[in-house]
């Protein structure tokens, strides 16, 4: 299964919002700085949409975004996408940290073949979220 990812476009915005309202991700008093969102896709379909905050020294991957009428395997290989992409993206902006947080334990599994749960609470990005990292530095 080949799976890529770009920049979701305003003809995205129907779909993700619609399965982010209706998604375990959803949380209407979240708020975020600067953001952006990536699309993963088929040649047939929408697989699902992921929000990445940019940092000035990190980029934070939030809200997984699936498409309800994925399978698990497609769900988890967008996921994958999802963060090979924003380390790709890291390196070539110069970011020196990768964070994920979730709120789904499916996507927190996955984040964590990729990721290293930080369990000190000062470091958590948000309270009572899980929190994953990857140094770029040690993935070089």
């Amino acid at each position: 299964m080949i799976i890529f990812v770009r920049p979701a476009t305003s003809e995205d915005s129907e779909n993700f919002t619609k399965w982010y309202i209706n998604s375990p991700s959803f949380d209407p008093n979240f708020h975020l700085l600067e953001t952006y969102t990536l699309a993963a896709f088929r040649k047939d379909k929408i697989l699902g949409y992921m929000v990445v905050e940019s940092r000035e020294s990190s980029q934070v991957l939030f809200c997984f975004v699936p498409n309800p009428g994925n399978s698990n395997l497609e769900s988890a290989s967008a996921c994958r996408e999802f963060f090979k992409t924003v380390v790709t993206l890291g390196f070539s902006s110069g970011k020196g940290e990768i964070f994920f947080c979730g709120n789904v334990e499916g996507t927190n599994k996955i984040a964590s073949h990729y990721f290293t749960e930080i369990v000190d609470p000062e470091k958590k990005l948000f309270e009572g979220l899980p929190t994953y990292g990857l140094r770029l530095e040690d993935i070089k």
